[in-house]
């Protein structure tokens, strides 16, 4: 299994405008019936966000080839987030249920 948090923040005129482009992003996942990752976005206040990603696969090539993440990503880049993405490797210590 591998997890990946990815941390980031943007400007203040760009957090709705954000927040729409990653549920794109979420409804091409399920469109695209991507069973094998468990994505999940947060919004943490003050143009904060946190995205969390577990899969199965031995990467996220199935989220970084999806159309909508890409330009999601490009979006991000052109908004010049006051912090940008910071990503971080986590290891699964437990789990309250499987989920795969």
């Amino acid at each position: 299994m591998k997890v990946v948090k990815v941390e980031y923040q943007v400007k203040p005129e760009f957090v709705e405008q954000n927040k729409s482009n990653i549920q794109r992003v979420m409804k091409a996942i399920k469109k695209k019936n991507i069973n094998n990752m468990l994505y999940s976005s947060y919004y943490l206040g003050d143009g904060k966000f946190m995205h969390h990603n577990i899969t199965t696969a031995v990467d996220f090539s199935e989220l970084t080839n999806v159309i909508e993440f890409k330009e999601f990503q490009q979006a991000l880049k052109e908004s010049e987030p006051i912090m940008k993405p910071v990503s971080s490797d986590l290891e699964v210590v437990g789990l309250s249920k499987e989920i795969f």
